[in-house]
This record gives C-alpha cells, structure tokens and sequence, in this order.
C-alpha cells in the first residue's frame, strides 16, 4: 500500500523523486533513510567494483564496533540529499555485518546477498528495490561451486590503522 514520509520524502508508487546514484565521493556522509523516513545513520564508506568500477555497497556504522553494515547498492536510492534503504529500521539493523577493515569475500557477498534477497521474497522490501544476486561482481569468469573465486572488491578509502 502507499504510504507517506515526511516532506514527501518517499512514496511506495511514486519512484520519481529518486535521483541517479552520485560518485563515492558524494555519497560518503549523506543521511540513511530506512523506508519509513526514518534517521538511520550516514554512509560511512562506499564500496566498488575494482574491474568494473560500480558502487556495490553503502557501507554503514553499526552497534558492533570496528564493523560495517553493508547494503547492496541495488536496496537503496538516493532522494535529495538522503540515501533510502528499502528496508524498515528493524530488518536493518539486524543485516549481516563484516569486519571495516577484512576484504569483502565471497561468503561475505553471499551472505548479504541472501539476507537482503530473502527479505525481498518474503515482501519485506519496497516494490523498486532489486533483490541482489549471489555470484560475486560479475557473470564473467565465475568459477564452479566450491572452487575459489577472487572478489576485485576495494573500500573507497583505507581506515586509519589499517595496512593498504
């Protein structure tokens, strides 16, 4: 059903106040929104595609110290200055976290992947989010089932401490 935030902010059938995705560089800081309207954080990092340069991820702070939060970039969009999660407040917080400073390897991606999609299936989501898709950053090249696959996946900037 449709439903209202605040000043308009974001409405179950009207996807035309969302805006094109902006650079890392813009999306760093901005407001986390969850579905309702509702304040849920900034985005803290932004995570990219080394081989195809795409955002991936939002990455957001937690209750877990030294850890993130990450969304898959296909969950959210962007309105005015506020970054949207298809999510309520309550499915995310409760999202898989990894490590700020471990690469994102495939368990990690498959295990987001899975969370956000089955929330997706079970209704959980808004109509427009598109449910992310366990296989890594691209089709091409995947291996088989149980052999390894290197993820190309880089934080947008080093963490203080951390080794680059």
């Amino acid at each position: 059903p449709p439903y209202e935030v605040e000043a308009g902010l974001m409405t179950a059938e009207d996807p035309s106040t969302a805006r094109p995705v902006p650079p890392p560089g813009e999306l760093e800081g901005m407001e986390v929104r969850d579905a309702s309207g509702a304040p849920t954080g900034r985005v803290e990092d932004v995570y990219v595609d080394r081989e195809t340069t795409t955002i991936r991820y939002v990455a957001l702070a937690c209750d877990e110290p030294g850890n993130y939060r990450l969304v898959p970039i296909g969950v959210v969009r962007v309105e005015r200055e506020s970054v949207i999660v298809a999510l309520e407040g309550e499915h995310l917080s409760a999202a898989p976290t990894v490590a700020r400073d471990d690469a994102v390897t495939r368990e990690h991606e498959g295990t987001i992947a899975t969370y956000f999609r089955d929330l997706h299936d079970a209704g959980y989501m808004r109509p427009w989010a598109e449910p992310p898709v366990f296989g890594g950053c691209s089709t091409e090249g995947q291996a088989r089932p149980g052999d390894p696959q290197p993820i190309q996946m880089m934080q947008r900037k080093p963490q203080p401490g951390a080794s680059v």
